[in-house]
């Protein structure tokens, strides 16, 4: 009986101190690592955002490249002839903005009535444009170079501020100039 008693108490494991002192520094970690965590997903959103846009400018410069066709009057009755694809930013804080087909040739969108919408994009959640110059302003892209022109009045550059709602300390800056190029900063 006496070396089953000592058996018992010679036996490998751990005490309750050393388990207390291991949750302790597991619930530690977990508490400084946890609100770092949510603002990691916000960022790589705003990024996310940022280079989505910058894609969708290099979409829009690519289908006038290759003229691609689209049919701005299924109709025939308004005599309305694609002569571009563009980007639409709206005035104000927005959350969207619209790539569209230049159907009536004034160089500036004017709607879904008149230009057609090839496709509406929507920011991520927490992302918003908070800067885009002269709002509204569309950046159209003629072809076959194509030719930019960044309306309204002659701009040779646009500058579109993407940040997170409620903390505009964390923003990205996509620069798009009339020859093409398109930085994000």
């Amino acid at each position: 009986m006496g070396a089953s008693r000592q058996k018992a108490q010679e036996s490998p494991g751990f005490t309750i101190p050393e388990l207390l002192v291991s949750i302790f520094i597991i619930v530690l970690m977990t508490a400084i690592t946890l609100p770092n965590w949510h603002a990691g997903e916000t960022t790589l959103a705003l990024d996310r955002a940022a280079h989505k846009l910058a894609q969708d400018l290099r979409k829009a410069t690519e289908l006038a490249q290759r003229a691609q066709f689209y049919d701005c009057d299924p109709s025939g009755t308004l005599g309305y002839k694609i002569t571009g694809y563009g980007i639409y930013i709206p005035a104000g804080t927005s959350t969207s903005y619209t790539l569209y087909v230049e159907c009536n040739g004034n160089e500036i969108y004017d709607g879904p009535t008149v230009d057609a919408v090839f496709q509406s994009v929507t920011l991520e959640n927490k992302i918003q444009i908070t800067s885009a110059g002269r709002n509204p302003f569309s950046i159209l892209f003629v072809p076959p170079v194509p030719t930019i022109t960044i309306q309204p009045g002659s701009l040779t550059e646009a500058q579109i501020t993407l940040s997170v709602a409620g903390d505009l300390s964390r923003f990205k800056i996509i620069t798009i100039t009339t020859k093409g190029i398109i930085e994000i900063d």
